[in-house]
């Protein structure tokens, strides 16, 4: 009887682990991340705003402000799943704020910093959203 019921929890644990292992389930993960806003993911957006955008420090709060916001808010929906051998393609339609005009719009602004304060300004009162289709490429290392 202990080893039926062994093999039975084994049997439940293997499956369990493969339903989390696969190609869709990752990208949920993945997505997931900034939708909770994961620690790595904040790391990540501080270093990279500390390391490339010329912004005062109060830009800079400013910014991961907008983008906690645009994470959090950020909608997908997983449309396909084609697996090849080892490899994937996961296509994911996403709903993001539509900040594309406002950073690349034209402006009369000289001034970078002066420049980016507005851009941060108009970015924060942005709630025009904007869909994109996605196709993440994963490959299988390790059986993961």
């Amino acid at each position: 009887m202990k080893k039926i019921i062994f093999l039975i929890t084994i049997l439940l644990f293997t499956g369990c682990n493969q339903i989390n292992n696969t190609p869709t389930k990752k990208v949920e993960d993945f997505l997931s991340k900034y939708q909770t806003l994961d620690e790595e993911v904040m790391r990540e957006l501080e270093d990279n705003i500390n390391s490339d955008y010329n912004l005062t420090d109060d830009g800079k709060k400013m910014y991961i402000d907008i983008m906690k916001n645009h994470y959090q808010n950020l909608k997908y929906e997983i449309k396909d799943e084609v697996i090849n051998g080892d490899e994937a393609i996961v296509t994911v339609s996403i709903e993001v704020f539509d900040y594309s005009k406002i950073i690349y719009g034209d402006s009369d602004i000289a001034d970078l910093k002066e420049l980016n304060n507005e851009r941060l300004s108009k970015m924060k009162n942005n709630k025009e959203k904007v869909n994109y289709t996605l196709e993440f490429n994963l490959i299988l290392v390790d059986k993961e």
